[in-house]
């Protein structure tokens, strides 16, 4: 029997945004037909942020119209002034559908990654400055009505996509996110992000979306901001270990402190499991995000960050594509294992207020949040790579004493999130008993019962 507890009556602060995802519903107003709207579940799973990367791939926000800098203003040649030099009309449509589901947009200014033989969006710009000028407009016409725009307050802007994927100090033509230095980034970005920081003083100005949290380009980058000014900073990570994740929040907040910016955000802007990224090992990956693998892996990694030094977690990816678990790539109505966890998770971010936690098997990962006579906990038994035989916990749930109604609600190859059991207990010590077969996930929910 492994022991595990959770703890109603000591606080460990605000639930934090962990169910965040990078894009949007897939949503064509007044469609009848439902495989090409998933608005009604996007807008239920509560996703508090969509970060809108790689938003150009899919045909349904929009394509090659939507969201990247130079699919918005074509043509750098021209004034960055005049408001007819600007597209904006599929980014309209598509931040419109966010917004309609009551999620936060965190910009990504920049480009779509680039695997294609010949290389666009990815290639430094001629003009800092000029893209810069760009930018600023891109930001006025959401936030301040510019060129028949939107008063949206969209409050974060993440300058560029992973340009640290090669490291060795030279410029790469097949890069698929920078093609240029190490030190031209850092140039473009102190042109880019100053700029925007004097005409957006109140906004969040940050990226450099870091694909990698370990590595000495970090230091060099946050060494190289002249402002000294970061309102976040943002990283990547895929891993087939929720853990890492905590490790990698404590490498970027060490760095963060070393280099002065202690009080910057850290957004973990990309997630996902990642078995390998070639071969079997990637098909693995694959097959695993789409399964319950992935969904009980999803949970683990919200648990464990909810309790590591790490502000907000955006999941790789709601678009329709290989890395999305929540969806059907087809049908996008139909919900895969993986959406559950989103939707269980966002029911304590709805509580609000994250308690303590415990559990002395470390493959057992969970999660709990409780205010004013309502509780949630999540648990899964996340058992990595290898299968394992089935857990049974010990659940010790500590309360202010009273009578709770619990309902479990349980998700594994059989069952979606389904009521399964519903009972009353009493005292200021719960005893929950659970049997965890690997990847298991469980949502167990608590309401005090009026006094009579």
């Amino acid at each position: 029997m492994i022991k595990a507890t959770a703890d109603f009556t000591k606080s460990t602060g605000a639930v934090k945004p962990m169910h965040g995802v990078n894009n949007g519903p897939v949503y064509k107003p007044g469609a009848e037909i439902q495989d090409i709207n998933n608005m009604k579940a996007y807008t239920e799973a509560g996703f508090p942020f969509a970060r809108t990367h790689d938003s150009a791939f899919c045909a349904a926000y929009g394509g090659a119209h939507t969201v990247d800098v130079l699919n918005i203003f074509g043509d750098m040649k021209k004034d960055p002034y005049d408001p007819s030099n600007y597209d904006f009309a599929c980014t309209d449509a598509y931040l419109e559908a966010i917004r309609k589901a009551g999620t936060e947009i965190l910009y990504r200014l920049g480009t779509t990654i680039e695997h294609g033989v010949k290389k666009y969006g990815c290639r430094p710009p001629e003009d800092f400055r000029k893209y810069a000028i760009v930018c600023e407009h891109i930001i006025r016409h959401y936030n301040e009505g510019w060129a028949n725009g939107f008063h949206y307050n969209i409050r974060y802007w993440e300058i560029w996509n992973e340009p640290d994927t090669h490291i060795d100090g030279l410029a790469h033509e097949d890069d698929p996110s920078w093609t240029g230095t190490p030190e031209l980034f850092f140039e473009f970005f102190n042109v880019v992000h100053n700029h925007l920081k004097k005409c957006f003083p109140h906004l969040m100005i940050g990226g450099p979306a870091a694909g990698g949290a370990d590595r000495e380009w970090v230091d060099d980058f946050l060494e190289s901001v002249e402002s000294k000014t970061l309102d976040f900073f943002s990283w990547h990570r895929y891993t087939a270990d929720p853990r890492d994740y905590v490790r990698c929040a404590e490498t970027v907040r060490e760095k963060l402190q070393k280099h002065g910016y202690a009080g910057a955000v850290s957004v973990l802007g990309e997630w996902n499991y990642a078995k390998g990224w070639s071969g079997q090992a990637f098909i693995d990956t694959v097959v695993g995000i789409k399964s319950l693998k992935g969904a009980s892996f999803a949970l683990a990694t919200m648990a464990c960050c909810q309790y590591a030094d790490v502000d907000l977690l955006l999941y790789y990816d709601a678009r329709p594509c290989e890395f999305n678990g929540m969806f059907d790539t087809d049908v996008c109505s139909v919900l895969l294992k993986g959406y559950y966890p989103f939707y269980n998770f966002n029911k304590l971010y709805r509580i609000g207020e994250s308690v303590a936690i415990s559990s002395e098997d470390a493959e057992i990962y969970l999660c709990a949040a409780y205010r004013d006579g309502k509780g949630g906990l999540l648990i899964t038994n996340y058992g990595g790579e290898e299968q394992r035989e089935k857990k049974r916990v010990d659940l010790s749930v500590y309360t202010e004493g009273g009578r709770y109604n619990v309902r479990y609600f349980l998700l594994d190859d059989e069952h979606d999130n389904e009521l399964i059991a519903e009972e009353t207990l009493c005292g200021t010590e719960l005893k929950i008993e659970i049997d965890l077969p690997v990847y298991t996930c469980y949502c167990i929910q608590f309401e005090k019962k009026a006094e009579s």
